[in-house]
């Protein structure tokens, strides 16, 4: 079995992540911190993160992947943004739940799994993945909003393919 979903989600959550690509890559030459070269690497990565993270099946890869994406945006901007950093722990905490005490394996049989989870489990991965959600999507300072325009792609992600089935 594959570990890729290439599946209509997936070619729904791929413009969001060419947009939030290009918004990066726009956003480096017009702060005029890196060349052309490397603001269009950096978009590369983000799209290449956001592409990989919509078509994982499994939700552990999917954390391992959304840790690689904090740890490219510190690299970018040099902080740690206590949101990226607060909403990833949050996705991780649930999908590690998910994935370890509820025995799901991949995102195609969490609707399967969701009778078999137990009613207190699903509301805890519930109540993390809604909270992550809620971080990623509220604005803290205005000052963030050149930075966080498109602040959910992980969360649209991780929502449609937890929340909704649960």
């Amino acid at each position: 079995m594959s570990n890729w979903m290439f599946d209509a989600f997936f070619w729904l959550v791929l413009p969001v992540a060419v947009l939030e690509a290009i918004r990066i890559a726009r956003s480096e030459r017009k702060r005029r911190r890196r060349p052309l070269g490397a603001a269009l690497a950096y978009g590369a990565l983000e799209l290449a993160a956001l592409g990989l993270c919509a078509a994982t099946r499994s939700p552990l890869l999917f954390v391992v992947l959304a840790v690689l994406r904090v740890f490219i945006v510190y690299a970018r901007e040099r902080q740690w943004w206590g949101r990226r950093l607060v909403k990833t722990t949050l996705f991780g905490a649930a999908f590690v739940l998910l994935a370890g005490v509820g025995h799901v394996g991949s995102f195609a049989e969490v609707a399967s799994a969701s009778a078999d989870l137990g009613s207190s489990l699903r509301i805890i991965i519930l109540t993390l993945v809604c909270a992550a959600c809620a971080v990623a999507i509220l604005p803290v300072r205005v000052s963030d909003e050149p930075k966080e325009t498109l602040a959910a792609p992980l969360a649209f992600i991780a929502f449609a393919r937890v929340a909704m089935p649960l």
